[in-house]
């Protein structure tokens, strides 16, 4: 798997020749986890099912932690080359999530921060 390497504001970064920075392996995986639970269901442009159905879940209810972290497991393991997962760390302050998570994927464990 290769992507666009992301800076930690979550912005394109360029590479020492001035062109768009990529990344492989682990870290790639692990930037797309990323990606993937901070994305809504119906977000993305060309696969409308990628993403966490927020709209299903959490907009305008109050689901128990517990809920929230099971679907953002389940939407980390829909990564392709992600082999397991496991949430480190959840907190929800004023009606936002963060948190880790280890992921395994190509023989590492990776840890994910969203």
């Amino acid at each position: 798997m290769k992507t666009l390497l992301l800076s930690p504001e979550w912005d394109l970064q360029l590479d020492a020749s001035g062109q768009f920075a990529t990344v492989s392996g682990p870290l790639a995986v692990a930037q797309s986890v990323a990606n993937a639970i901070r994305l809504f269901t119906e977000d993305a442009y060309f696969n409308q099912t990628d993403g966490v159905p927020h709209f299903d879940i959490t907009l305008g209810h109050r689901p128990s932690p517990d809920v929230v972290k099971e679907r953002l497991i389940r939407t980390a393991l829909a990564v392709n080359k992600v082999d397991s997962a496991t949430m480190t760390s959840f907190a929800v302050v004023n009606r936002v999530a963060t948190g880790t998570m280890d992921i395994e994927t190509l023989g590492e464990i990776v840890n994910v921060a969203f």
